[in-house]
């Protein structure tokens, strides 16, 4: 009787950490998630708006901008993770817009990139790893990953609203 009882116990505790462990999961999923299907504003919870001199403090030289941009193509938030950060690096995110719409995001931080799987092509002078995918809605989505100047640069783009892979391209080569 007593073997029972511990049994169940044993399993009642393996479920609830089982849960726990799903919604813990299911969070930093959608996290992700939202940050890889761009052109949403940032969801990630650790992140707080930044100021350039932020941007400065934690990858300590300004943050990166494209310098040749499509007409309409601007910042439109600086985001930046606090100092009480965890683990890892901290990160500065920008999203720019096109017409109003925010298209990409430009992460970087201070440190190596440890492995990316993709297409390794030449941009700008340096290997840039990419991958694209299709969406739903006939629009594509451009991850660019590379090492610039002691960087890590992330920049996810949505290739429409007359934005083309090759403006795309462009804007990666003017990343100073």
């Amino acid at each position: 009787m007593k073997r029972s009882n511990d049994r169940r116990g044993s399993r009642l505790i393996f479920t609830l950490l089982g849960l726990l462990l799903a919604v813990a999961g299911l969070v930093v999923g959608v996290d992700s998630q939202a940050s890889a299907t761009m052109p949403h504003e940032f969801t990630s919870i650790v992140t707080q708006p930044a100021t350039d001199d932020v941007a400065i403090e934690i990858l300590g030289r300004p943050a990166p901008m494209p310098q040749a941009v499509p007409a309409g193509f601007t910042r439109t938030q600086l985001m930046a993770d606090p100092p009480t950060r965890p683990i890892g690096p901290r990160f500065v995110h920008q999203s720019f817009g096109l017409h109003g719409a925010n298209i990409a995001r430009l992460d970087a931080y201070r440190g190596i990139i440890a492995r990316v799987d993709g297409e390794v092509l030449r941009i700008g002078g340096r290997d840039v790893t990419v991958n694209q995918k299709q969406l739903a809605d006939g629009s594509a989505n451009v991850t660019y990953v590379w090492m610039q100047d002691g960087l890590a640069l992330t920049l996810n783009i949505n290739i429409s609203r007359g934005l083309n892979r090759a403006d795309a391209d462009a804007l990666v080569a003017s990343i100073r």
